[in-house]
């Protein structure tokens, strides 16, 4: 039974609108649209407004309509709290292929279905492309977050917090191998809900 529920639930989170969302004042500013990517098997981040959000925490997940790219909706994050801003993502805590179509979901941590923001699609493009650029991620007005984005070629005009490579400080170690083994049991509760459905 809980997995029939789960599998539902992943179903749900599945049909969310590829246009970007936001409720609460929670929008993702980065990854998102052209100008924002993310690059395969590197470290790379997610930015919101965590100064007008009203949430104090949400899961983040990824997701791609094309499921020859991603399966499922697949948790990144289980727990992440709004004032953070920002979260780098640790390339051994997401293995995912080359692709367009991406997109960030952030969720109710205890009700999967209640979507608080969904970003822009984005791609996930090969090393040799590099980071965006700095500029390109829109300030968070409400809080001053600046974009923790990188260039290897560019340079930031103004205050930028994170590390060098377009990465905040990340999450890893046993988070890691938790959210490993929840996005498991999602992909496989999707795949069960889905057979069920056949």
């Amino acid at each position: 039974m809980f997995s029939r529920a789960l599998a539902l639930t992943a179903l749900a989170l599945a049909r969310v609108s590829s246009a970007a969302t936001s409720t609460g004042g929670l929008t993702i500013l980065a990854p998102g649209g052209d100008s924002l990517w993310w690059l395969f098997q590197q470290p790379n981040n997610i930015v919101w407004t965590c100064g007008e959000s009203t949430f104090p925490q949400f899961t983040i997940w990824i997701n791609n309509s094309d499921v020859t790219l991603l399966t499922a909706i697949t948790a990144i994050i289980s727990v992440e709290q709004n004032f953070n801003c920002n979260q780098g993502i640790d390339p051994n805590l997401l293995n995912v292929p080359l692709g367009t179509g991406y997109t960030i979901v952030m969720t109710n941590i205890n009700n999967s279905s209640d979507v608080y923001a969904v970003s822009d699609p984005f791609e996930i493009k090969p090393l040799a492309i590099g980071y965006p650029p700095v500029s390109a991620t829109p300030v968070d007005q409400g809080s001053a977050t600046v974009s923790k984005g990188a260039s290897s070629t560019g340079s930031s005009t103004g205050s930028s917090t994170g590390t060098a490579g377009g990465a905040a400080p990340t999450k890893s170690g046993a988070a890691s191998r938790v959210l490993a083994a929840s996005s498991g049991v999602l992909a496989a509760g999707a795949l069960v809900g889905l057979l069920a459905v056949v």
